[in-house]
């Protein structure tokens, strides 16, 4: 793998991802201070950290109980340990997450937690359908999470954007109450005001989407990086996507399957990440 197309990767991926972060915190701040003054923007400061503080203590593996998880025990699956113990080394983790199996037959992975505390819950399908290194793609691609903090990182941009929905709900119902003052002309308001109010909800759960769209692009390269084998990755994500869709839609209607993404897609189309992981790959050639 092209260690430097790999740093541009993560560089450009960064950028978006503080921009991205920038924006919607402009915009809540903007909501904040339209309706409330300077004043309650501190306070809304104050509430975020506060509330990243509290989730911080939460357990973040009660999730884990709504899907019936059962924690795997290393006797149980050795190489599976130790296949998830070597990526976590690699990715720079100081403890080893913990493993958790769900009753499904979905081939599906996903992480909960953070660097300090963290687990990877699989499906039986997951572990029943890839090969090796399918699995060890996709693994690579959930430690990547917990070691960029994804799960924090996700959390903060959620917070952000229901905060921003709340207040803009806010400033409608006020806008309502002080309709009678604006007709008699007692009182005024912008038009950017009323426009800025209806916009920077929509604006903000789109930066949202877009948020997490860029974190699993990255977590992508960063598991071609620690596995040094792109398509892996790219097999499974295929698999994956093959799986999710209908044989009769396949068959039948692959035209109504999008060529191209929507704004309000959360995670990237499987075809351009694979494409991106495909590109690692002809560059290392």
């Amino acid at each position: 793998m092209n260690r430097e197309h790999y740093r541009e990767h993560r560089f450009l991926n960064n950028i978006h991802s503080l921009v991205q972060i920038g924006a919607m915190l402009a915009l809540l701040v903007g909501v904040g201070w339209l309706l409330f003054g300077s004043d309650l923007v501190w306070w809304i400061g104050s509430a975020v950290v506060v509330m990243m503080l509290f989730a911080s203590k939460l357990d973040p593996f009660s999730v884990l109980r709504m899907f019936r998880a059962r924690h795997i025990q290393p006797h149980e699956a050795p190489a599976l340990y130790q296949m998830v113990q070597h990526l976590a080394q690699r990715a720079g983790l100081e403890r080893m997450p913990a493993l958790f199996l769900i009753p499904n037959g979905q081939a599906n992975a996903f992480t909960v937690g953070d660097r300090n505390r963290a687990a990877i819950a699989m499906t039986h399908g997951l572990l029943n359908q890839m090969h090796q290194r399918e699995l060890m793609g996709v693994l690579a691609h959930e430690v990547s999470h917990i070691a960029n903090n994804d799960t924090r990182a996700m959390f903060l941009v959620g917070l952000t954007s229901r905060l921003t929905h709340s207040l803009s709900m806010m400033g409608y119902i006020l806008l309502f109450l002080n309709i009678p003052f604006l007709w008699s002309g007692e009182a005024s308001i912008s038009l950017l005001a009323i426009a800025l109010l209806i916009a920077a909800p929509h604006f903000s759960q789109l930066l949202q989407m877009a948020f997490s769209r860029t974190r699993e692009f990255r977590a992508d390269m960063d598991a071609a990086y620690l596995t040094g084998d792109p398509m892996g990755l790219a097999s499974a994500l295929a698999k994956i996507e093959r799986q999710d869709t209908s044989i009769w839609a396949r068959i039948f209607a692959p035209y109504m399957r999008r060529s191209t993404p929507t704004p309000h897609d959360s995670h990237p189309p499987t075809r351009e990440r694979i494409r991106r992981l495909n590109s690692l790959t002809l560059r290392a050639a």
